[in-house]
């Protein structure tokens, strides 16, 4: 690209400036899990709200039992490039949970393995995973936390493009 422009009001010629270039870089594309079709292990009436994008609603598991899970049908195949939770809690729990991905919702791969994260008192629980994979669906399965907690989940963002 280039500028053109006028010194002058009344001037005859155009003056451009030197030629750049300007490569844009994507780095993690587009937030694609919105409007999307979700599942889950229990309460399927609250499984869109993580994906609403208000921390303030969430899914949670009707029982304390363990796992539980959340899913995501992207519709097709995309490059996923990272992943976001926030749990709805400010506490200090451990989150275990693992994050796979899926071509035909039957053979799954780890995008995210299964680890205790730790939340701090006072703070939403918020972690990110930056993933390099493409696949259509994208489950979240809780199997554990320190406080007796429920599974559940204020937001689950999956980006890419």
């Amino acid at each position: 690209y280039r500028t053109a422009y006028l010194p002058n009001p009344v001037a005859i010629d155009t003056f451009y400036t030197a030629y750049l270039s300007n490569t844009p870089t994507l780095v993690f594309g587009l937030r694609i899990s919105t409007c999307k079709v979700y599942t889950v292990s229990t309460r399927p009436a609250e499984q869109a709200k993580p994906f609403d994008g208000n921390p303030a609603t969430y899914w949670y598991a009707t029982n304390g039992v363990f796992p539980q899970w959340l899913q995501v049908d992207l519709g097709k195949d995309y490059d996923i490039t990272l992943l976001k939770t926030q749990f709805h809690d400010k506490t200090a729990n451990l989150y275990s949970y693992k994050i796979e991905i899926s071509n035909n919702n039957i053979a799954w791969r780890n995008l995210v393995p299964q680890g205790g994260r730790q939340g701090v008192v006072g703070v939403y629980a918020a972690f990110q995973h930056p993933v390099t994979e493409r696949g259509r669906y994208v489950r979240i399965t809780f199997t554990a936390n320190s406080l007796g907690h429920w599974g559940s989940i204020a937001e689950f963002e999956i980006w890419g493009g």
